[in-house]
């Protein structure tokens, strides 16, 4: 009787690390799956926006307009939640800030809110005239009117934009940085609803598993 019951132990027990694995592999596959195709959204997104924004501030900056400039910022950043900032330099002053949506960064020449090489990227006098980094916040970051955006680590995707004149010659240069939290938010909500129905699954693989054993070591 011992044994009939020892064979049921051990067939409830496989079957729930058979179960567990698999429960594992689904919810690391499925969050893993979501964050892609979200991070992959948010950067097409940055990429529109920052093509947008670069045809609309092209005059502004060439007329050194910096007030209309900070308010096309302005309205960028209220429109969306997802940009943490935007920078505009000049390439006519060694490409200082001259207009960003802190207003500590103006009249920067090197943003202290990502690392240098982004910088050096973002001024890379070449081709494509659209450049792309994946990067990190250095510290927290604030839009002009006091509102947090970011927060130090978190993880940024960064376009940055020749804006070029009628001759060729470049102007400045824009940065849009925008968050992947978004991405990673929902990541970790598929991975808690994938682990619910793998709890859900467990509990009925057990008593699957349960009576199966209990009809296959029943004497006869």
């Amino acid at each position: 009787m011992k044994g009939f019951r020892s064979i049921a132990a051990r067939l409830v027990a496989y079957a729930a690390l058979l179960i567990v694995a698999i429960v594992a592999t689904v919810v690391f596959l499925w969050a893993n799956n979501v964050r892609t195709v979200l991070r992959e959204s948010i950067q097409s997104e940055a990429r529109t926006l920052a093509v947008a924004l670069g045809e609309t501030q092209y005059a502004m900056l060439y007329d050194r307009n910096t007030s209309q400039l900070r308010i096309s910022i302005e309205l960028t950043m209220k429109n969306s939640d997802d940009v943490v900032y935007v920078v505009v330099s000049d390439a006519r002053e060694k490409d200082r800030i001259v207009a960003a949506s802190s207003d500590e960064l103006v009249m920067q020449w090197v943003p202290d809110i990502v690392p240098y090489a982004v910088t050096q990227r973002a001024w890379a006098d070449r081709t494509p005239d659209v450049r792309t980094s994946e990067t990190f916040l250095l510290r927290d970051v604030k839009s002009s009117d006091g509102r947090a955006r970011g927060h130090r680590g978190e993880q940024v995707f960064e376009v940055a934009e020749d804006l070029m004149s009628q001759s060729g010659d470049r102007v400045g240069v824009l940065r849009v940085g925008v968050s992947e939290r978004r991405a990673e938010e929902e990541a970790a909500r598929a991975a808690r609803l994938a682990a619910l129905a793998g709890v859900v699954a467990l509990v009925c693989g057990l008593l699957g598993a349960a009576l199966l054993a209990r009809s296959l070591t029943r004497p006869i």
